[in-house]
Formats: C-alpha cells, sequence, structure tokens
C-alpha cells in the first residue's frame, strides 16, 4: 500500500496515499485552492514509495495532516517521545480562540457606560486546532480561521 510520510519540526506523520488523495480532492472540488491542485498533481505523480512531502509544500499539507487526524487515519511519530502513535491515540487541541469562530467566549463589561459608548472596531481573533502526543508534546497546530 502506498504512503505519504510529511516530516514537520516536531513530528512524522504516515498517511496512506490514496486518503492523501481523496483529502486534496476535497479541497480542489470544494474550495477551488489552487495549491491543493499543484499538490495533488505532485502526489498522484510521484515514482516512489513512501511519497514525501517536500518542504515547500509542507505548509498546506498540514491542513490536510489535521483532517486525516480528525479522521482518526495515519500515524505519528514524536520526535521528542521517539514514540510511534496512532491517530486515535492523539490529543486533540485548541489554538487561540478556539476551533472554530462559532466557539469564541466573548466577556461583557463596562454595564451601563457600553450603552452609550462609541462602538469600537473588533479586536482581529484568531483560532484553529492541533494535535498532541499521549505525553503532551504539540505535534502540530494550525491557524483555521481569522476575523
Amino acid at each position: 500500500m502506498a504512503t505519504v510520510i510529511h516530516e514537520i519540526e516536531r513530528a512524522i506523520f504516515q498517511f496512506d496515499l490514496a486518503d492523501g488523495i481523496k483529502c486534496l480532492s476535497a479541497y480542489v472540488i470544494q474550495g477551488g485552492v489552487n495549491e491543493a491542485n499543484d499538490l495533488l498533481d505532485f502526489l498522484t505523480s510521484s515514482p516512489t514509495d513512501p511519497v514525501r512531502i517536500p518542504e515547500e509544500r509542507s505548509e498546506l499539507f498540514g491542513y490536510v495532516t489535521l483532517d486525516l487526524l480528525s479522521q482518526r487515519m495515519g500515524s505519528a511519530y514524536c520526535k521528542i517521545c521517539q514514540k510511534s502513535y496512532q491517530a486515535n491515540q492523539l490529543k486533540p487541541i485548541t489554538i487561540g480562540h478556539g476551533k472554530t469562530p462559532f466557539s469564541v467566549k466573548l466577556k461583557k463589561k463596562g454595564g451601563i457606560r457600553n450603552l452609550f459608548s462609541r462602538k469600537g472596531k473588533m479586536p482581529g481573533m484568531f483560532g484553529g486546532k492541533g494535535y498532541a502526543c499521549p505525553e503532551g508534546h504539540e505535534l502540530i497546530a494550525r491557524v483555521t480561521w481569522r476575523t
């Protein structure tokens, strides 16, 4: 079975090549992401097994990695623990203000003074998700939304 390997600073991820192609195809069809089309061409035309994601394409494949891990596909090697883990053993983590903009909890303060004050511009917020190994070492995290 053909595999794809995505190595980043803290971890090495391994997935079934067919799963990676399927995920990237969804990016191309649903999102119209041009870079995804280029990466899809790279994966389907690569003669080597396993296919290693080059550093210049690693940022986009990081989002594919998050999607595949959320579907419990693949495995990860933690470079800190020096252990391999299946996707279902990894702990999901959030960054910034949460996984989605709808999960943001805004705190109201100021009481009656806020009723009569000028409306200010909301500060920019961001959030995202990632995964950590069972020992708690962050393996991958990406910003998935921004306001």
